[in-house]
């Protein structure tokens, strides 16, 4: 069984990416994660950060969707 990581860490992870501009390769290193499911958590973290920004709205569904995706 794979390793659990909540969502608030997904989250962080990802900041250091895509905000602080951290080469990915080194977070996946130095946090023991697999980069391309670290890279999966970035992308969402930035399509949700480019919604927020549009002002789009999410139905729920969609926001169900993207919470399973994300988990």
């Amino acid at each position: 069984m794979g390793k659990y990581y909540t969502n608030e860490y997904k989250e962080y992870v990802a900041k250091m990416v895509a905000e602080e501009g951290r080469k990915g390769t080194e977070v996946a290193y130095e946090l023991e994660i697999p980069y391309a499911t670290m890279m999966r958590w970035v992308k969402l973290y930035n399509e949700k950060k480019a919604a927020e920004q549009s002002g789009e709205h999410i139905t729920p569904s969609e926001l169900e969707k993207l919470k399973k995706a994300h988990d």
